[in-house]
C-alpha cells in the first residue's frame, strides 16, 4: 500500500465497546506526534465511537493512518453490522490490534474467527465479476 510514492501503513484498533480502543489510539499519537489525543475518549458506559475514524500521520519516509472503529457487543449494536466493521478494518489494515478488557472470551475468538474467515473468501474470490 503506498500514498503517492510515500509507503502507507494501516494500523487499525477494534474489539468490544468500552474497552479502550480509542484511548490506546491516542497513547500510540501521543507517541509519535507528541500532542494531544485525536479520538475522543468517554467516561460513561455508552459507546463513544460510531462507525471507523481515522487521525493520519506523516513523515519523511512513510505514511500511517490510524482507524479506531466502533466497538462491538453494545446494546446499540446489530452484530451484522459489527461484523461488517470489523471484516472491512481487517482487510485494509497493515497492522490489527484486537483491544479487550480482562479475559480473553470464547465469544471473542468466535466472532474473530468468524471475521477471518470471512475475509479470507473476499481476498479468495473478490476479483471475481459477478452478476445480479
Amino acid at each position: 500500500e503506498s500514498y503517492g510514492q510515500q509507503p502507507l501503513v494501516v494500523c487499525t484498533v477494534c474489539g468490544p465497546y468500552r474497552t479502550g480502543k480509542s484511548y490506546l489510539l491516542n497513547l500510540l499519537l501521543g507517541r509519535i506526534q507528541h500532542s494531544s489525543g485525536q479520538f475522543r475518549v468517554g467516561a460513561t458506559t455508552r459507546a463513544c465511537t460510531e462507525g471507523i475514524w481515522m487521525w493520519g500521520v506523516g513523515s519523511a519516509g512513510s505514511n500511517m493512518l490510524f482507524l479506531d472503529c466502533e466497538g462491538f457487543g453494545s446494546t446499540d449494536s446489530d452484530r451484522t453490522r459489527d461484523a461488517k466493521l470489523m471484516s472491512l478494518c481487517l482487510l485494509i489494515s497493515s497492522i490489527f490490534l484486537l483491544n479487550t478488557k480482562g479475559v480473553l472470551s470464547e465469544g471473542l475468538f468466535n466472532a474473530l474467527s468468524l471475521v477471518c474467515r470471512l475475509a479470507e473468501h473476499i481476498e479468495e474470490h473478490g476479483q471475481e465479476a459477478s452478476r445480479p
